[in-house]
């Protein structure tokens, strides 16, 4: 191989590479919204009902909008550098997902600085910054009978 297609080449596994972490880690970050994919498209929701119960809808993480560009990358890095290539960039990548999430838990715990603005509302600070799981409301059904909608506090003297 001459010193060009070791350059073109290297290169081109540099841009898939890329194409393939970005993606990879943007999936990771976005993954936590849930979105209905039925109300994105204007449709009611299915709402089909298996034993009994169990109701089904097409609720999906937007993770799962991008991850099909991880997969088709994936693909393209297997048939020009095989399984090696695959298993580099993967572990690399594995890697760096855990990096960011582990310097955003860090920073989230970061007491954000109070602006001039803000200290004339006392009543500001004692907004909650998380919210129990517990509390989050699932479905429809759910928000109506909770009290996350209720601001926990008052915009009123």
């Amino acid at each position: 191989m001459t010193r060009n297609e070791s350059s073109k080449k290297t290169n081109l596994f540099i841009i898939l590479g890329s194409i393939f972490l970005t993606n990879a880690i943007l999936a990771e970050i976005i993954g936590v919204k849930i979105f209905s994919a039925e109300r994105t498209f204007g449709f009611e929701p299915v709402n089909w009902k298996f034993f009994g119960e169990y109701i089904l809808d097409f609720n999906l993480t937007a993770g799962a909008v991008i991850w099909p560009i991880v997969f088709v990358t994936t693909d393209i890095i297997n048939e020009y550098f095989g399984k090696k290539g695959v298993r580099k960039i993967s572990f690399l990548t594995a890697g760096l997902i855990a990096y960011v999430f582990v310097v955003i838990s860090v920073v989230t715990i970061l007491v954000p600085l109070i602006f001039g603005w803000m200290s004339m509302h006392k009543h500001l600070r004692e907004i909650p910054l998380i919210f129990p799981m517990h509390s989050i409301p699932y479905s429809d059904r759910d928000w109506e009978s909770s009290s996350v909608h209720s601001p926990p506090f008052s915009w009123g003297s």
